[in-house]
């Protein structure tokens, strides 16, 4: 090894002597201690470069995560555009639950949360949106139960009484 030079946040580009490089991720680097190897032989090469297609995917996908949370069933969609092979998919979705970026339940709360507040929602779609990505109907009763149902009646006040206004300045 000639060189390490950082790339990106996780991105790393190795150099050697005779002048090959490979760019590959923190993890990669970690899991083989190449911080501390001087050489590395030819089937550490071959590891180095199986484990980036690997971490490539895995990437990808925890940017997917970042940008909203998802649910198990959204990732293993996504994952389908990079990779056929359900080995691959159930080892990331297993490396994401034991790195908590992937909690249904964390899901589940943050997903009612956000529908409660921001839209005009009621309890059964709620529901039913879950249920179509696959959520645990127990764990979606749980967390919807926490909501009183004034709640979901004051939305309905609200649109009937926009509606009646609406409906009043038309007739005026």
């Amino acid at each position: 090894i000639k060189k390490i030079k950082k790339l990106s946040t996780v991105k790393y580009k190795i150099e050697f002597e005779d002048a090959e490089s490979i760019t590959t991720y923190d993890n990669i680097i970690l899991e083989n201690n190449i911080l501390l190897k001087k050489e590395i032989d030819s089937d550490l090469y071959l590891k180095l470069q199986c484990s980036n297609g690997y971490y490539e995917i895995y990437n990808k996908v925890v940017k997917y995560i970042v940008t909203k949370l998802r649910s198990e069933r959204e990732i293993r969609e996504y994952l389908k555009k990079y990779s056929d092979s359900n080995e691959l998919v159930d080892k990331i979705i297993e490396q994401l639950k034991k790195e908590n970026l992937l909690n249904e339940e964390r899901y589940v709360k943050a997903f009612i949360e956000d529908k409660v507040n921001l839209t005009n929602y009621g309890p059964l779609k709620i529901e039913k949106e879950l249920i179509d990505l696959d959520i645990d109907e127990e764990l979606i009763k749980r967390y919807l139960s926490k909501y009183d149902n004034e709640i979901f009646i004051s939305k309905i006040n609200k649109i009937i009484a926009t509606i009646n206004v609406v409906i009043f300045e038309s007739i005026i």
